[in-house]
């Protein structure tokens, strides 16, 4: 039997199945040589100054605590102000 003999919605039936069929084969052959190539893939070497001056500049680097931060009184006011306006 001929597929242009089979009514429309089988025929509808048997073009999606080959579609879909198709569209799987070529994502997992797709997803199988993008992990190859990202497996090929190297990154490039940073180089030994640019590490060691990342290092000196991480040990230079010092951060103030909570406990050592100060806040002028004006701004403080201005926030409790701001704070109680948005309140009402």
């Amino acid at each position: 039997m001929k597929i242009q003999e089979l009514p429309v919605k089988q025929r509808k039936v048997i073009l999606w199945t080959v579609v879909v069929g198709l569209g799987i084969v070529l994502f997992f052959w797709w997803g199988r040589s993008a992990i190859e190539t990202i497996g090929n893939t190297s990154l490039p070497k940073v180089p030994k100054e640019v590490e060691e001056s990342i290092q000196q500049t991480k040990e230079g680097l010092t951060f103030p605590t909570f406990e050592e931060i100060e806040i002028p009184d004006e701004i403080l006011q201005e926030l409790k102000e701001h704070g109680q306006s948005k309140g009402q």
